[in-house]
């Protein structure tokens, strides 16, 4: 399924019109597009930055996930988010797939985690006027992710 707004070709096509050094591909729960991306941003000269939108499972709400943004920033990042999203996979078999926080924490080595959209966790409990919670949750992404996360 594609969420994006492009191709791609597109993609790579506007990155250069606008000069962009580097530009990042975030599949929903998985890779999928990853090697084709990578090897058409670098034939084009920019730098391909390989990521996924993931789902964390909330153990307070059963019915609850949020949406986690995960890029790769190296090698051990790369072998790290490929075992989130296995992990995604095959504790939920027949369903969307959704990662604990502990296996985020465990494999958080090598990624920068962008609590981004209106479904992640922060920003969800931000419109709820919910500041305090917020900020704890927050400062555990920032303990997860060290001096790499984003909130």
């Amino acid at each position: 399924m594609q969420d994006g707004l492009c191709s791609l070709d597109d993609l790579i096509k506007q990155a250069n019109k606008f000069k962009m050094k580097a530009v990042a591909l975030t599949d929903h729960d998985g890779l999928y597009g990853a090697i084709q991306f990578y090897k058409k941003a670098k034939s084009a000269g920019i730098k391909p930055i390989i990521g996924c939108e993931i789902r964390i499972k909330d153990n307070q709400k059963p019915n609850q996930a949020y949406h986690l943004i995960l890029l790769v920033k190296d090698k051990k990042g790369y072998s790290n988010l490929c075992r989130i999203i296995t992990s995604a996979h095959l504790s939920n078999p027949g369903s969307i797939p959704a990662v604990e926080k502990e296996i985020l924490t465990k494999y958080s080595k090598g990624i920068i985690g962008l609590s981004g959209c209106d479904k992640g966790e922060i920003p969800l409990l931000l419109l709820q006027k919910k500041i305090e919670q917020a900020e704890k949750v927050a400062f555990w992404y920032r303990y997860s992710f060290g001096k790499s996360a984003k909130p």
